[in-house]
């Protein structure tokens, strides 16, 4: 398992009432993902997963600033101090 730090943004460390840097050891993307559920609660999971249990269209999850669909998604392998940040996606015209 690798040791990654993890960034939330910060509104979403406020909407779970948690901090926005936490160390977490992980061997891929998905178990950050967990690891955060069972940190934050359901309020985290709402947040970032849809009813499929996917990453929700509207949060970016990026491994050392490159985002994840773009690599393996959720199976992206994870490497010691790897800077994962997961935060909301904004559009707008």
């Amino acid at each position: 398992m690798a040791n990654v730090k993890v960034k939330l943004y910060p509104i979403i460390a406020q909407r779970v009432k948690g901090n926005s840097i936490i160390m977490i050891d992980a061997e891929y993307v998905k178990d950050i993902i967990y690891k955060l559920i069972e940190i934050y609660g359901e309020s985290f999971k709402n947040l970032i997963l849809d009813e499929n249990q996917q990453i929700k269209h509207t949060i970016g999850v990026f491994v050392n600033g490159k985002n994840i669909q773009t690599l393996n998604g959720v199976e992206t392998k994870l490497n010691d101090n790897d800077e994962i940040y997961i935060l909301p996606i904004v559009a707008g015209g």
